[in-house]
């Protein structure tokens, strides 16, 4: 069948799929997932693959099914990110020590334009993060705070984070992180002091955007006080 003999309608819908796999496409490589793109580029992708099966109007059905594929991979790609982020509690700013958290010093001047403040978010954010992270505690290392120190750099720069400031003799190292996927900007101060035990290591990760994490300030929490604990 030729293209003058191709039904409108099927034809319609394999251009309208192929426009919105483009957008879709343009989206992730803007801000993250195309949220209720996927979606719909999944079901226009499904309905202009069958039409266009039926119709004969095979140049279309590659494009159709493309983007049938897409849309699915997109739309369970949401859906993980909304059940994880119903899993969790809607803060994003966690700290091993909620009632003296680290403070940040170096990173003020960065999130000048951030809309969370810099200032701890308070005690109705910590007692969430208790409900929601119980693990998260201030770590006792056998080991002198020098010693604890220099691992730690050490572990966030092997977490790809970008160092702010590293300041020995206060014991307090702060860093950035940006996360892969969305390119959001988090910053973190660890906080090292001596005790009874030895050294107490606490740790703070504040998202510079948005009312909740997915969880991804305790992951990155989590994720450097397992690698500082191995390197000592």
């Amino acid at each position: 069948m030729n293209e003058a003999a191709t039904p409108k309608l099927p034809r319609r819908l394999g251009y309208t799929t192929l426009f919105l796999l483009i957008i879709t496409a343009v989206g992730l490589l803007v801000a993250g997932p195309a949220y209720r793109m996927g979606l719909l580029c999944f079901v226009v992708g499904i309905l202009a693959s069958v039409l266009n099966l039926r119709k004969g109007t095979q140049g279309m059905v590659a494009i159709s099914v493309l983007a049938t594929l897409v849309g699915l991979g997109l739309t369970l790609n949401n859906l993980n990110w909304f059940n994880k982020a119903r899993g969790v509690p809607p803060i994003h700013d966690i700290s091993t020590d909620t009632v003296n958290p680290p403070k940040f010093v170096a990173v003020v001047p960065l999130r000048a334009d951030a809309p969370n403040p810099v200032e701890y978010a308070g005690e109705e954010t910590a007692a969430k993060q208790m409900a929601g992270y119980p693990e998260l505690k201030t770590v006792r290392l056998d080991a002198d705070p020098g010693t604890v120190f220099k691992a730690s750099v050490e572990t966030a720069k092997d977490l790809g984070w970008k160092m702010v400031a590293e300041a020995a003799d206060e014991g307090r190292i702060e860093a950035t992180d940006t996360t892969s996927y969305f390119g959001f900007k988090d910053d973190v101060v660890i906080r090292i002091r001596k005790d009874a035990m030895g050294t107490a290591v606490d740790v703070r990760s504040k998202s510079r955007v948005g009312l909740g994490d997915v969880g991804a300030n305790a992951d990155r929490i989590q994720a450097f006080l397992a690698g500082l604990e191995a390197k000592l």
